[in-house]
């Protein structure tokens, strides 16, 4: 009797956090009724496939030409969640899930909307799943969410740019729950600004400039555009064929860790465009 108690006790403790959640979908039921897939920017199929005990978003990106597509799954849990404390300025939204890549590494995003929502980066947020292709932790808890009763809360996991090939993302499970600001744990994953703000270059107290470089063109692979000019000026010129490949020399900071991001500075010598009708 004691071994039964301690083993159901132990169940219990492993579960508790899932099932106070306000929304979790752990797909034990082999379903994905009430997901929506969608894909854009790219020529990207995908289709979410109930596994055993987790979810598939399948993506398949042979056909794309420009690694640019996005693919998500998408799904509105207003009813699960308390909206009139939702709407106070003392609660948010915070999500979970957690995930297995088949490729590694690569990135991931959760996105929270509501029909009324015009700005879809301020509660867009990306994840680096690293080196490892085992299952990992992400969550993400709102700021400032702007929900109120008869809204719609839709909930997003993302995949894009991932390459032209076949991959898949696997869901253990997918929770939300509405949370005190206050009390709110630290989330996981270390969730990235989606396009976060440009600091003055000012700023920066390392500058670097490019110690080599080069230009290719798909459709001309054996014509040297290195020696591009415009007004006497050595110039890179882009197109949706042609590319500049860049070499910076990072010696001298060999065994040091960055503690921000870097930007990169380009010059723009012209643009050009064609009047359409």
């Amino acid at each position: 009797m004691g071994t039964i108690k301690t083993t159901v006790l132990g169940g219990l403790f492993i579960f508790t956090p899932l099932s106070h959640a306000d929304f979790i979908d752990d797909f034990t039921t082999k379903s994905v009724a009430g997901w929506q897939t969608l894909t854009g920017d790219g020529n990207a199929q995908l289709k979410l496939l109930p596994m055993d005990g987790f979810a598939r978003m399948h993506i398949d990106a042979t056909k794309d030409q420009h690694n640019i597509y996005w693919t998500i799954i998408k799904r509105d849990i207003a009813k699960s969640l308390d909206m009139e404390k939702l709407k106070s300025p003392d609660y948010e939204l915070r999500v979970e899930a957690r995930v297995r890549p088949s490729h590694s590494p690569r990135r991931v995003n959760f996105m929270i909307n509501t029909q009324r929502t015009t700005d879809y980066h301020e509660h867009l947020r990306e994840y680096d799943l690293g080196q490892t292709s085992e299952w990992q932790v992400i969550s993400m808890t709102t700021r400032n969410l702007d929900a109120a009763p008869g809204d719609q809360v839709n909930i997003q996991l993302g995949v894009t740019d991932w390459g032209p090939d076949q991959y898949y993302l696997d869901v253990d499970y997918f929770r939300a729950e509405v949370v005190q600001v206050k009390n709110a744990k630290p989330d996981l994953g270390e969730p990235l600004v989606y396009h976060p703000p440009i600091p003055a270059l000012e700023s920066f107290t390392q500058h670097l400039k490019v110690k080599q470089d080069a230009s290719i063109n798909s459709a001309f692979p054996l014509v040297n555009f290195n020696n591009w000019t415009s007004d006497n000026a050595r110039v890179f010129t882009v197109s949706a064929g042609q590319y500049p490949l860049l070499r910076w020399d990072l010696q001298s900071f060999r065994g040091q860790k960055a503690n921000a991001a870097g930007v990169l500075e380009l010059t723009t010598q012209s643009v050009q465009k064609v009047a359409t009708t």
